[in-house]
C-alpha cells in the first residue's frame, strides 16, 4: 500500500469520526474498524474494495433475513456480495427489530 493511499484512508477515518461527533451513526463506526484494520493489516486495496458497503436496499434485507438462517452467512455474503461481518450484524439487527416489532398495532414494543 503506497503512502498516498494510507494518508487518503488516515482522511477518510478523520471525516467519520468527524461525522460520528455530529451525529452518531453505528455503520460510520463499522467503516472507521474497517479501515483501521486495513491500515494495521496489510491488505491489498483490491481486497477490501471487494464488497459492497454502504445502505441496504429491501431486496438485500429481504434475501438475508430468508437466506442466512438456510445457507448461512458465509453463503449469504457472498451471494449479496457483502463482507460476512457485515451480513452477520445486518441479520442481527433485523432480527431484533422483529422481535420488538407487534404486528397488530404496527408499532414497536417496548
Amino acid at each position: 500500500m503506497t503512502k498516498e493511499q494510507k494518508r487518503q484512508i488516515r482522511l477518510r477515518i478523520s471525516d467519520l469520526f468527524e461525522e460520528n461527533r455530529k451525529q452518531h451513526s453505528f455503520e460510520n463506526e463499522q467503516e472507521i474498524v474497517r479501515l483501521g484494520k486495513l491500515l494495521d493489516q496489510e491488505v491489498t486495496v483490491e481486497e477490501f474494495i471487494k464488497f459492497k458497503r454502504g445502505e441496504w436496499g429491501a431486496m438485500e434485507i429481504y434475501y438475508l433475513i430468508n437466506h442466512v438462517p438456510m445457507i448461512g452467512v458465509e453463503r449469504t455474503a457472498e451471494n449479496l456480495n457483502r463482507s460476512a461481518e457485515s451480513v452477520k450484524g445486518k441479520f442481527y439487527r433485523e432480527i431484533q427489530k422483529q422481535k420488538n416489532f407487534s404486528p397488530g398495532t404496527g408499532r414497536e414494543v417496548s
